[in-house]
Formats: C-alpha cells, sequence, structure tokens
C-alpha cells in the first residue's frame, strides 16, 4: 500500500473525529516561486515551488490545470511553464483531496521586436561637426596684415 493509500485511509478514519482545522494540517503549502516572473513568448521556464508537505504524486496546477510535475523532495517541486500571454497565474499544489495556498506568477510582455535575452541597441548619436579651419588672412608679409606698403617707385 502506497504512503498516500494509508494517508487517506487514516484522514477518513479521522475525519469524523476531528475537526477540519486539524485535518488542514495534512495540506501542502507553498512558500515561493522561483523565478516569480517571466516573458510571455520567452519558451519554457523550469519553475520550482518551494513549500512544505509535499508528497510524491503531487501535482502543480496552474490557473486550476494540472500540468507535468518533478517531485524533488518534500519542500520542493519543479515543472516547466510556457507563458503565453502576459497577466498574472496562479499557481498551486494539490494533492488529492487537498490543494493548496496560490502563489501569483507574473507574466511580462515580450515586446514584437526583441526575443528573450536581446536588449535594444541604443540608438547611435550622430558623429560631431568638425571645426571649420580658419583661413590664412592675405596680408603678404608677417604679422597680421595690416602692415603698410610700400609702391616700387618710391611714392
Amino acid at each position: 500500500m502506497a504512503f498516500l493509500d494509508v494517508a487517506r485511509k487514516l484522514e477518513d478514519a479521522y475525519s469524523a473525529s476531528y475537526p477540519a482545522s486539524v485535518l488542514g494540517a495534512l495540506d501542502p503549502h507553498i512558500n515561493s516561486l522561483s523565478p516569480a516572473t517571466g516573458s510571455a513568448a520567452a519558451g519554457p521556464i523550469l519553475v520550482t515551488v518551494n513549500g512544505t508537505r509535499f508528497v510524491a504524486g503531487a501535482v502543480i496546477e496552474i490557473n486550476q490545470v494540472a500540468v507535468p510535475t518533478t517531485f524533488v523532495s518534500a519542500t520542493q517541486l519543479t515543472t516547466s511553464y510556457d507563458p503565453t500571454v502576459a497577466g498574472t497565474v496562479a499557481f498551486t499544489v494539490r494533492q488529492d483531496p487537498h490543494e493548496s495556498n496560490s502563489v501569483p506568477f507574473v507574466v511580462g510582455a515580450l515586446q514584437e521586436d526583441t526575443q528573450q535575452g536581446d536588449v535594444p541597441e541604443p540608438e547611435p548619436e550622430p558623429a560631431p561637426e568638425p571645426e571649420p579651419t580658419p583661413t590664412p588672412k592675405m596680408g603678404g608679409g608677417v604679422g597680421n596684415g595690416t602692415r603698410k606698403r610700400t609702391p616700387k617707385n618710391g611714392n
């Protein structure tokens, strides 16, 4: 007999004698998701569900839809999640008849012109305009061009 079968039989036997608050102690509990966010259309993401009271056979549900789940330990489950639409989805863990609390996973939009991991290149800055080169003054001699000319014939 599997552990879950024994646990269910014990629960059935005790359910008539114990209040739901005591039996609720058998419910799995999610503490966190890692990662807790992803990008739409970015491709599959390995999500780790961290919590307590997980058993082999526990199933992760995303928005109440069961997804393939890997049991790692009593505190960790994993699944591959491929978000396709921006928004928030709810992760829960089901171990019939028990269900965990719900934890949000935020899916961000992916820009159409980029793919996951791509960072848009910044616009190149225009090249600076070259400074104009000074043109020499025509004066025909040394100095600043203000020297007085003497005519050849002596006048």
